[in-house]
């Protein structure tokens, strides 16, 4: 499972709105990636 996830600050996931689960990992729902993830160069800035 390690090669789907990658780090984020916690200031960086509570701007983009990404809830934590209880085992301090965080979910990009798949109806995210393009729009605030991308997987060639990472969160979309905006």
């Amino acid at each position: 499972m390690e090669q789907y996830m990658i780090g984020i600050s916690d200031k960086d996931a509570a701007r983009l709105g990404l809830e934590k689960y209880d085992n301090g990992i965080y979910k990009i729902e798949r109806g995210s990636i393009g729009i605030i993830y991308d997987e060639t160069v990472g969160f979309i800035k905006r």
